[in-house]
């Protein structure tokens, strides 16, 4: 799930979900989700089929950030559009060590 999130393929994506029964809150390590991945590499599309699938829309990376975070950090204009017209919370902080 984290390769197709990551490199933009979106029917991979779909059919993980929906014939595999691919988890989409799964994190990695440093708590990533699919979510999260998607939207720091622009993947708009994978965005919303994660959101229709339960996606959890401020997800948290184990440094605070999360996915409107790395949107915008990436410049992701559209994405970040839509996570916050679908709830996402615009005062996150990042941790910084």
């Amino acid at each position: 799930m984290f390769v197709a999130c990551q490199v933009g393929e979106e029917y991979v994506a779909k059919e993980l979900i929906l014939e595999m029964g691919a988890e989409v809150n799964s994190s990695m390590k440093d708590r990533a989700t699919p979510l999260f991945v998607a939207a720091q590499n622009g993947h708009f599309l994978i965005v919303q089929l994660l959101l229709k699938h339960g996606a959890v829309i401020d997800c948290r990376r184990a440094d605070g950030a999360t996915p409107l975070w790395i949107a915008a950090q990436m410049g992701w204009s559209d994405i970040c559009a839509y996570l916050l017209d679908h709830g996402a919370f615009v005062d996150s902080l990042r941790h910084v060590s």
